[in-house]
């Protein structure tokens, strides 16, 4: 069983955390510590018993609140999801651009951004996903989900239509949306390390990707 971390030095600065103000205090201060453990010891190096020492809390309490670390992810990968809905931009607001908008400035709307106070915890997150798919189905469906599909679910629609209104040319777009997700996901590995990508370097590969497949008419 290949269990590999990729990366045991996290970036400086504010400590990760997961949750919300209503959940209860000792859940989330668990949650945190796994999210911590998980990332940074990866998920079958770390016991239940870790995660209350890690916490704070005995070993018994936790089971007031989890009835297993499978649990404690599954939260995690939830809080991940619904983050990345609040965030999101509209699909179809983008599809009514395409008819007034230049082609290359609707498709740079499709980005989004985390707040900065949570931008640590989601770069853990996907780095604990990434490992635990190596040997788990249900992190390899949370990476295409959450990482790999995005292209094809907001990124194509908007290429499909920016085609049929001859505003660009036609293109390759299921390569493009492959390139974009490889993209994607090497700068969410690389902002979990002491090399991660700034928003200046950002804007420029993907910049430079957009304008070499897409081609305005």
């Amino acid at each position: 069983m290949d269990t590999t971390v990729i990366q045991k030095h996290p970036r400086p600065g504010r400590p990760p955390k997961v949750g919300n103000s209503g959940l209860h205090p000792t859940k989330e201060r668990i949650l945190n510590a796994a999210l911590r453990l998980f990332s940074e010891e990866g998920f079958s190096r770390t016991s239940i018993r870790d995660i209350a020492k890690e916490s704070g809390y005995t070993h018994g309490l936790f089971y007031n609140h989890f009835s297993s670390k499978e649990e404690v992810l599954r939260f995690i990968y939830n809080y991940y999801r619904e983050e990345v809905a609040k965030v999101m931009p509209d699909l179809d607001t983008l599809l009514a651009k395409c008819e007034t908008q230049p082609p290359l400035s609707v498709l740079a709307q499709t980005d989004y951004y985390f707040p900065a106070e949570i931008q640590e915890t989601m770069d853990r997150i996907i780095v604990i996903a990434v490992m635990e798919s190596r040997v788990n189905d249900e992190a390899r469906a949370f990476i295409n989900e959450c990482l790999l599909d995005l292209p094809q679910r907001n990124l194509a629609p908007l290429l499909h239509r920016l085609v049929e209104l001859k505003k660009i040319e036609p293109l390759d777009i299921d390569v493009f949306c492959m390139l974009t997700a490889n993209y994607l996901y090497a700068a969410a590995i690389r902002n979990h390390s002491l090399i991660a990508v700034s928003m200046e370097d950002w804007l420029r590969g993907r910049n430079a990707l957009f304008t070499a497949f897409v081609k305005p008419i």
